[in-house]
């Protein structure tokens, strides 16, 4: 390439990031007021307020009482969830001074802030890591609109600060170290333990990235002449202690006895004591029983099948280079190929081995999802190389080519159509299988719209509404500009006449075979989402 087309290149290449980025933090402006309260917002920010309350107890204790909130809010040491991850909770409960009281205004920001996380964090990340994989800034800024092309995620990306955020963190850490690894130094070595703290700092399955540093740089050091060991050796331990330090002095509860407490909280991620059930295959799951395949097939359901098909392209092509030659993963892109297929593979056979409790489909492993889609862009670019061999490959890489691109568009297409409930969205199955085999709108994100229809076709001044699960009318009820949320009165069974009744058609709530007709009388409303019913509304 000579100088001038290397400089084009780089000028399309800036312009590019600046147009897709751009695009992106716009959209996550013009749309993060429309999602609904989740099942656990209340709930994770009032694990940061827990926390901002024990470090306002130990600088400024006087300060602290004089709060009005301050007696509300729990003690550390006897609040049940104390053992979670507050990294995000801890500067988005500061975050809430802003709203001044006002709910509404509160989780628009909070909604706000997890999507600049997941743009930023997750989707600029995955766009260097791809980049970086396949030598070619539009495969990396191919992969990163997958991400962004993901109906669920997409969805979640404005109020899952567990699941998204840790994706985010995460594929960061995995950056960091793609870094280190390829240009060794002090600053990259503190630099990625910032990195892997934070990710632990949200959810202490960011220890996966302890082990995937260790066997990185651990292959590097033995592949390395001796005289180099004791650099490799260095950076791991400046890597280490920045991590360790880092980690607890981002979560406030490791503060009085960092290695017992870590070591309880691993414990406890091993053996999560969860004791809800799933709608799995048609069957109501305990937790604790959570089929080895529940992972897999939930992923495979909820990822559009392009995506899919390209990821087993990647598959195949690493397949194929590595028996070609055994030394392709002494390269620098064998090494990316282990590294991504490690991150893949690894979690997934480790939460079958340890059986732990999964739920709420496959969210706790969305952190592998950024691998997935590196692997899509390797088949991708595999392809097209392939194609461009012989006129013949032409045609059929071409035909290939635009199904995919098709299907890509479709999943657009969808979302837009399915806004703002792309959490419900399923890829290829018929809606009499979803509905008679998986869950739906766990989250409970349908019941603000439902809200909505009711405060607008209702013109009473006091409106009853219920539901099996109240907690999901109350929180969506937040997000509701003031003068709405005081019509709501929720009430209790056994329900008065005239109470309009909400269902997401849980079958927890409900029992096997029963349908929530059976038991809340008339409906009067129904919201479905690519023809599946998410929402029922029943009025006594």
């Amino acid at each position: 390439m000579t100088l001038a087309a290397s400089y084009s290149s780089r000028v399309w290449k800036r312009r590019a990031e600046r147009v897709f980025f751009g695009l992106l933090l716009l959209l996550g402006l013009l749309v993060h007021a429309d999602y609904g309260v989740s099942a656990d917002e209340p709930a994770h920010h009032l694990n940061g307020q827990v926390s901002v309350k024990y470090v306002a107890g130990l600088l400024a204790p006087e300060l602290a009482q004089r709060q009005a909130q301050y007696a509300r809010i729990p003690a550390l040491a006897t609040h049940p969830d104390r053992d979670h991850g507050v990294l995000f909770e801890i500067p988005d409960s500061l975050l809430a001074l802003l709203a001044h009281g006002d709910p509404a205004a509160y989780y628009r920001l909070r909604h706000l802030l997890i999507f600049l996380v997941f743009a930023l964090g997750g989707v600029g990340a995955t766009y260097r890591l791809a980049t970086r994989y396949t030598h070619n800034w539009r495969w990396g800024l191919a992969a990163a609109g997958t991400l962004v092309l993901s109906p669920r995620l997409f969805a979640e990306a404005f109020y899952n600060a567990q699941d998204i955020v840790f994706l985010a963190l995460f594929a960061v850490a995995m950056l960091t170290l793609v870094r280190l690894v390829a240009r060794p130094g002090v600053g990259r070595a503190v630099v990625h333990g910032l990195a892997c703290a934070a990710a632990i700092d949200v959810r202490i399955g960011g220890g996966l990235l302890v082990v995937f540093t260790l066997l990185a740089l651990g292959w590097q050091a033995f592949s390395s002449p001796a005289i180099r060991r004791a650099t490799w050796a260095r950076n791991a331990g400046i890597w280490l202690l920045t991590a360790a330090a880092a980690t607890v002095a981002g979560w406030p509860y490791l503060w009085a006895d960092p290695a017992t407490r870590l070591l309880e909280v691993l414990h406890r991620m091993g053996q999560f004591p969860w004791q809800g059930r799933n709608f799995y295959l048609g069957e109501l799951l305990p937790g604790s029983a959570t089929p080895w395949h529940y992972v897999p097939v939930w992923l495979t359901i909820t990822t559009p099948w392009p995506y899919l098909l390209l990821a087993a392209a990647g598959l195949t092509a690493i397949a194929v280079a590595g028996s070609r030659c055994v030394a392709h993963f002494r390269t620098r892109t064998g090494q990316l190929d282990l590294l991504v297929l490690g991150w893949l593979l690894g979690p997934l056979l480790l939460i079958i081995g340890m059986q732990s409790a999964v739920y709420n489909g496959w969210r706790h492993l969305y952190f592998v999802y950024p691998s997935l889609l590196l692997l899509a862009a390797r088949g991708a670019q595999a392809g097209w190389q392939l194609a461009r061999r012989s006129p013949s490959g032409r045609w059929v890489g071409a035909g290939v080519g635009v199904a995919l691109l098709a299907g890509v568009l479709h999943t657009a297409y969808r979302m837009v159509r399915e806004h703002p409930q792309q959490q419900v969205y399923f890829s290829l199955l018929p809606n009499r299988i979803i509905a008679q085999q998986f869950d739906r709108d766990y989250w409970g994100l349908s019941y603000r719209s439902g809200l909505e229809w009711v405060l607008a076709t209702d013109s009473a001044a006091r409106i009853a509404v219920g539901a099996a699960r109240p907690d999901l009318l109350y929180n969506n009820s937040l997000i509701l500009p003031a003068a709405q949320r005081t019509r709501l009165v929720f009430a209790q069974p056994p329900y008065p006449a005239g109470t309009y009744l909400f269902t997401n058609y849980a079958r927890y709530q409900y029992g096997p075979g029963l349908l929530p007709a059976d038991t809340l009388g008339r409906r009067v409303y129904r919201l479905q989402v690519n023809g599946l019913p998410v929402l029922g509304i029943f009025r006594r």
